[in-house]
């Protein structure tokens, strides 16, 4: 009933999701617990977020932010053109500096919540591509000088590893991009991580608050339900009768001994015992 009645309480309160859980487990000393599954989900993402396993490519850009709509191969937009002497046409375009990307990062593993909800992670950024410069000579035999990214057509083959090495490394990207408007009458556009990074991370911790809820709760309450009437039904009727006879016996004039809630004082029952105590007393069985 206490862990309810704060996490109420606390949902209603002027604080994102991720203070709310963090005020909830300090207000029952669990926070340990919370930071550590809080970082989880946290650790995922950051693993992840140039993972293309979990992307889709949507398009790709130049230096200044627009769209290049001719330098991927005519079956397959997520695939760019070679880089290679001959016709430019057939050649990968001067400049390929970004790619969009759609995520889709599924946290099932991490999820504790039975039925299963929905722990897709969506989002939308850009990753920044190195740029080379490569001599190439073109369908007449004239030599010219190409700037572009100059690694894999196909990125979607890339591992984790490969990508840090081969992008990430070379970038010094390290987190999501947003591509801003060019500023002081520059060419190139702006990036911005801080504000896409921070909007992922807050759907991360909304996806984690249901799981990190009831984890909260079978440490607070070992071998009970986050549901009150489960936590009932699920005592034995032995239990269930003393905790009956040891509510409705307490004398009515018996005044409450708020000292016994504060936080600097240690109570002669365990916490999910005492917890218990009042969950059962409250509901009185009928």
């Amino acid at each position: 009933m206490a862990f309810q009645q704060n996490k109420t309480a606390l949902a209603s309160a002027d604080l994102d999701q991720q203070e709310r859980i963090l005020a909830l487990a300090d207000r029952l000393d669990l926070m340990l617990t919370a930071e550590s599954s809080l970082a989880n989900w946290e650790r995922k993402l950051r693993s992840n977020w140039a993972n293309f396993a979990n992307l889709s490519i949507l398009s790709w850009h130049g230096a200044n932010g627009n769209t290049l709509n001719n330098t991927t191969t005519a079956a397959d937009a997520s695939i760019l053109l070679p880089v290679q002497d001959g016709a430019t046409h057939a050649c990968r375009s001067s400049g390929v500096k970004f790619v969009r990307v759609q995520l889709a990062l599924d946290y099932a593993d991490l999820n504790r919540i039975d039925p299963a909800p929905n722990c897709v992670l969506h989002g939308e950024y850009y990753i920044q591509l190195p740029q080379d410069r490569i001599d190439l000579t073109n369908a007449a035999g004239t030599p010219y000088r190409l700037t572009t990214f100059n690694g894999p057509a196909d990125l979607r083959t890339l591992t984790m590893d490969n990508v840090r090495l081969l992008i990430l490394n070379v970038t010094h990207q390290d987190a999501p991009y947003n591509l801003l408007e060019p500023v002081f009458n520059l060419s190139s556009c702006r990036t911005d991580s801080t504000v896409i990074y921070g909007e992922l991370k807050s759907q991360v911790v909304r996806l984690a608050s249901p799981t990190i809820h009831q984890q909260l709760f079978k440490v607070l309450v070992p071998g009970y339900s986050l549901e009150p009437h489960v936590c009932a039904t699920s005592m034995p009727k032995a239990a269930r009768s003393a905790s009956r006879h040891r509510c409705t016996t307490l004398p009515s004039s018996t005044p409450f001994d708020h000292s016994m809630t504060s936080k600097n004082t240690q109570s002669t029952l365990p916490a999910s015992l005492w917890i218990t105590s009042i969950h059962l007393c409250k509901r009185g069985f009928e």
